[in-house]
């Protein structure tokens, strides 16, 4: 990222050619060698990979691996918007809002932040969305 190659265009690249095979070339020469890579392209133009790449830009400032991750990819960028939404709905109905937030709190601590991989978030995520729907107001 540092060399202007977004997280969505490395996670393509790890996924048609694999990690071992990766090598940290100069922008001009990634840009070469792999068409789309950094003009739009077939993978830019739809909508949530446009997104999640408009959003990599910032990305690298990003401190915790979790959120660089979410930065970087559409599917983890649409299920952290689908938990947001839903925390703010429960939140707005909730009659005790302290114990809402800390739950929150105690899960990015304890669930979300310990994970490393796209794997581990999604699961994370997707517990935590069966909790908050769960969770009466």
């Amino acid at each position: 990222m540092q060399r202007g190659v977004s997280h969505a265009s490395i996670n393509h690249f790890v996924k048609q050619y694999g990690a071992r095979d990766m090598a940290w070339v100069e922008r001009d020469v990634a840009c070469k060698s792999l068409q789309g890579l950094c003009k739009p392209g077939l993978l830019e133009i739809q909508y949530e990979t446009k997104l999640a790449l408009m959003r990599s830009l910032d990305c690298s400032k990003l401190i915790s691996i979790q959120t660089q991750l979410v930065c970087g990819d559409a599917e983890l960028a649409r299920i952290d918007r689908t938990l947001t939404e839903i925390y703010y709905q429960k939140i707005k109905l909730s009659s005790d809002k302290s114990r809402l937030r800390a739950d929150q709190r105690a899960w990015l601590r304890n669930s979300r932040n310990v994970c490393g991989d796209k794997a581990c978030l999604l699961r994370s995520y997707h517990r935590r969305i069966d909790e908050l729907k769960r969770m009466r107001s």
